[in-house]
This record gives C-alpha cells, sequence and structure tokens, in this order.
C-alpha cells in the first residue's frame, strides 16, 4: 500500500493529496523538482510494515500488507528525518511563500523564530505564581454521657499573585495569490473552449482587491508584547466533628470550603491570531478569523463541602461504613466566545475569540459510599486467614458547562469546540456507580489477594482533539488483578503479581449530540501482565 507523506507535529506539510503537484509518495523518486524525472530516490529510507499481529490477529489489520514508513529511528536520526521530510516537501511545491517557508521546515527555520532558539517570540508565554498562606486551627474535645466528642475548627487565608506575559500576534502570510495571479485565473478560464462552466474564482481572488491587498497587510507576524498582573484572596473555613458511642459506632461531619487552581495553562497570555480567506470563512466579501486565547485573569473554582459518615466497628478488623458527601462548585472554568476586531498595519478584521472564562453557573456533585472489611479468623483453620474488602459508591454531577480548551494547545480555535451541550455531561473522569471487591489471605508467611474493580462509563475528555471534536466517553469497565507473596525469612520476600487477569478491552464512544447519542470511537486491548518479584532487605 503507497503512504502520501503527511503532516509532522511542528506545523505545515510534507505533501497533500491535492493541488497540482501533490500527492508525492513515499517511495517516489526524489528529485526536489516534480518536472525532472530520475535523480536520487527514497530507496532505504522507508520500509512496508504490515501489523502482522493487529489487536492479537482476532481483528484484520486496517493496512492490508503494510505501509511505509521512515525506516530509521527518529529520534536518534533527526538530522536524516529532516532532511528526507524538506526534500519530500521540495517535491511537492516550492518551499517558499514571501521569503517564508510554506512546506514543513524544523522549527529553528521558520520565520520569525528568536535566534538560536526554535520558537517564535509568541510561543513563549512564562506564568510567575506566588502563593502565601496561613492557617490557624484549634482542637477540642469531650465527654456528654456515653459520647466521646472531638474535632477541630480551622481558617486558612490564602492570596495568589498572578504574572503572565505573552504577545498579540498577526500570522505570516503565505499562499496568497498575488493581483496578477488572480487575473491569470480568469485569462487561463477565458481560453477554455466551449461549453465551459461559470467562472469560479479561488476563494482569496474571490475578495475585491482592496481586501486581498488588506488581507496581505494585516497578516505580516506583527507581535505586540502584553503583560498582565493580577491576585486573588480567598478565607477557607473548615470543620471537623467526630462522635464515639457505645458498640462501636461512629459518626463524622466534615464541612469546608476549598479552592483549586486552574490548569497554569490555561492563564497564559497570548493572542495567536489567524485569518481564514477560505470560502467558509468569508462573510460578505470580508474573511474573518477565528483563535483560542489565554486567560490570565481566570479565577479559582471553589467548593462548598459537606461530608458525613456513620461507621460500625464490630469486630478488631471488622467494619461497616456508609458515607454521604455534597458539594458545590463555583467559578468552573468553561469557554466563552466573542467576536472582536482586531487592526494591525492599517488593515482590520474581526475574529472569533474563544477562550477559558469561569462559569457563572453553580455545579453540583452528591452522592454516597458503602463499604465493608472483614478478616474471618472465626473460621477454622487454614480458612481464617481469609478476608474481604468490599465498597460501592454512587455518583451524580450536574449543573456546569465544562471548557473544551486545551491547557497544551494553543491551536483549538472556534471550530475545533464540540457543538454538544457540555452541562449535560457528567464532569470529567468520574462514573456514576463504582464498586470494588478484594478477597484476601494473610497466614502465616503467605500473603495473597484477588481483587476486581468496576466502574460505569465516564467522561474521559470533553473535547476530541480530531474531528468532530466531541466529547469521549470510557464505556463500562472493569479489571481483575491477583498477587501471591512468600515471605522466606525475616530479609526476603517471593512473590508474583498479575494486572488485567481477564484481559479486559477498554471501549471508548464518541458523544454525537445533545441528547447524548454515543458511537464507537476507539477500543484498546491492554493485555495481561505479570511480574515476578524478589524482595530483599540489607
Amino acid at each position: 500500500m503507497r503512504r502520501p507523506a503527511s503532516r509532522p507535529t511542528t506545523g505545515g506539510v510534507l505533501s497533500e493529496i491535492w493541488g497540482n503537484n501533490g500527492p508525492v509518495w513515499f517511495d517516489d523518486p526524489i528529485n526536489g523538482n516534480p518536472a525532472v524525472a530520475g535523480g536520487d530516490t527514497s530507496v532505504g529510507r522507508v520500509e512496508l510494515y504490515g501489523f502482522d499481529n493487529f489487536m492479537r490477529g482476532k481483528i484484520a489489520s486496517p493496512v492490508g500488507d503494510g505501509r511505509l514508513f521512515f525506516s530509521r529511528n527518529t529520534a536518534d536520526n533527526y538530522d536524516l528525518v529532516s532532511k528526507f521530510a524538506l526534500s519530500v516537501g521540495d517535491e511537492w511545491r516550492a518551499r517558499l511563500a514571501g521569503n517564508c517557508p510554506q512546506n514543513w521546515v524544523p522549527s529553528a527555520q521558520r520565520c520569525g523564530v528568536i535566534p538560536g532558539t526554535p520558537f517564535r517570540p509568541q510561543e513563549i508565554n512564562p506564568v510567575n505564581e506566588v502563593t502565601k498562606s496561613a492557617y490557624l486551627m484549634t482542637r477540642f474535645k469531650g465527654e456528654s454521657g456515653d459520647l466521646q466528642i472531638s474535632g477541630n475548627v480551622g481558617l486558612r487565608y490564602t492570596k495568589t499573585t498572578r504574572q503572565s506575559d505573552g504577545f498579540l500576534a498577526f500570522p505570516i502570510a503565505t499562499g496568497l495569490s498575488s493581483d496578477q495571479e488572480c487575473v491569470a485565473q480568469f485569462t487561463e478560464w477565458q481560453g477554455r473552449p466551449e461549453p465551459k462552466a461559470p467562472f469560479v474564482p479561488s476563494s482569496f481572488c474571490s475578495l475585491t482587491p482592496q481586501v486581498r491587498a488588506a488581507a496581505r497587510a494585516w497578516q505580516n507576524g506583527a507581535t505586540v508584547p502584553s503583560s498582565v498582573k493580577t491576585s486573588f484572596e480567598y478565607w477557607l473555613p473548615s470543620l471537623n466533628l467526630k462522635v464515639m458511642a457505645p458498640h462501636g459506632l461512629q459518626y463524622r461531619l466534615g464541612l469546608s470550603k476549598t479552592m483549586t487552581p486552574p490548569d497554569i495553562g490555561l492563564t497564559r497570555n497570548y493572542y495567536n491570531l489567524s485569518l481564514n480567506t477560505n470560502f467558509d470563512g468569508i462573510t460578505n466579501g470580508q474573511p474573518s478569523g477565528n483563535v483560542t486565547v489565554g486567560n490570565p485573569y481566570l479565577k479559582p473554582t471553589t467548593s462548598k463541602n459537606v461530608d458525613a459518615s456513620v461507621e460500625w466497628y464490630f469486630a478488631p478488623v471488622g467494619s461497616l461504613t456508609l458515607a454521604l458527601f455534597y458539594k458545590e462548585l463555583n467559578d468552573v472554568a468553561a469557554n466563552t466566545t466573542v467576536r472582536l476586531p482586531f487592526t494591525n498595519n492599517g488593515a482590520t478584521f474581526s475574529a472569533l475569540v474563544t477562550t477559558p472564562g469561569n462559569s457563572d453557573q453553580t455545579g453540583k456533585i452528591k452522592g454516597f459510599e458503602v463499604g465493608y472489611q472483614q478478616f474471618y479468623d472465626f473460621l477454622p483453620k487454614p480458612f481464617d486467614g481469609l478476608g474481604v474488602n468490599a465498597n460501592f459508591s454512587y455518583i451524580e454531577s450536574e449543573g456546569v458547562p465544562q471548557s473544551t480548551l486545551s491547557a497544551t494547545d494553543p491551536d483549538v480555535g472556534a471550530g475545533r469546540v464540540t457543538t454538544v451541550d457540555t452541562s449535560k455531561l457528567p464532569l470529567q473522569g468520574l462514573s456514576k456507580y463504582n464498586a470494588n471487591l478484594a478477597v484476601i489471605y494473610e497466614k502465616n508467611k503467605v500473603s495473597a489477594r484477588l481483587a476486581y474493580s468496576w466502574r460505569s462509563d465516564f467522561l474521559l475528555t470533553v473535547r476530541d482533539v480530531i474531528v468532530p471534536y466531541a466529547p469521549i466517553m470510557n464505556e463500562a469497565t472493569g479489571q481483575l488483578d491477583g498477587s501471591f507473596f512468600y515471605t522466606v525469612n525475616d530479609k526476603m520476600k517471593i512473590g508474583v503479581q498479575g494486572v488485567n487477569l481477564l484481559n479486559e478491552t477498554t471501549r471508548a464512544t464518541q458523544v454525537l449530540n445533545s441528547d447524548l447519542l454515543k458511537t464507537g470511537r476507539s477500543w484498546f486491548m491492554n493485555d495481561r501482565r505479570y511480574t515476578f518479584v524478589v524482595r530483599a532487605s540489607f
């Protein structure tokens, strides 16, 4: 199977399947000029890889007999990889457009990089945070009849000062047709024989000469430095109460307010603008842009928490517990989108700006957990070393639109934000149902454990990294693990551990609409894993 050269991670293209000179295939002759035959070939630089054991052979390989890949280790041979990639790009089309690389080049060879580095100024976004805190706590205890009461009351003060530096960065124009090229398109159409289809210029040439000139002027790679300073302070009280009653009963109550800082990647100060001159970006004869920016003013998320539990310790190693919890979340990070004008070099274009912001809605998390553990030391030998540890939890979350922005990838424009109403999704990473069961054996020199954990479906990520940028759910899954250890003497223990003994396949689905309709996204076979262990002390 032939494979066209594809897009590497540093931006730009090697070759695409469209265009006058594309695609360039990995096994094509490489000579730097598509119009010239012969020259060096890519023999020895690519190899066929067949994936002959795809999904342990349970599913046919999706690439048939195989696909071509670069034949050497890309990390150890970066210079060779770069040279090969540049030759493929040159085969596809001219590398320079307006004195800037149009195809892929190594990061350090791009236009506008800081000398001696592979970074442009707008790609460096230092964020400096200083947090100062003080905490005051007092403990109390006493008795009331048969009840023993203890606990503490605390108050925490915290202040965070943040400075976030960056740039408002305008794009560098590449691939924009000149006025002469636009005229040539019409001239070429006029020379076609009749009958011929109506004249349809390229998207950029469909603009007026004045708008085309403004677009070229606006996209001059200018950068405008920006520095933001802000601070946040919070008072966070807490109360913890424990009441011990006769017959092994114990009651707990916790009230608190907590604060979680935002991911520092979302607080970066950057505006990396772009202008869409394709037909889908042109409205009323004007191209527009979209941009995802950081938010140096993003506040922490705060939570008001109530936790209560009843615990019954009916044996030296035996308990039955019930815990209830309720949380209210405020200032949760979510998306905000607004259209703003940007002026540069005498030209003004609008852009759809998507940024993280603090939601004005209150999110709620509530649920309970039931737990049981006991060693059955009353059983006859050798079963008196047998024990069980089990728990079940229910978690319900609702009420807050969740951010679909990335803390590390700035290229998450409005067109890459999911169209699903994220307020209908559970909070990320939380399953509604969770269950764990472990059977334990501890006797003399033998220690063994067999544990099964299960959870219902949960939100893996609010936004996928590829089209259609849908939320991704991890479907319900369970895993069985086990271990066996034997104590040889006081200084040595040997054993074996097994993970995923049932060879569970992890299934991911994507959410298609706000009715939460789902379809398959990906399947992962993680394999059984065994480890032989020797533990010794000297």
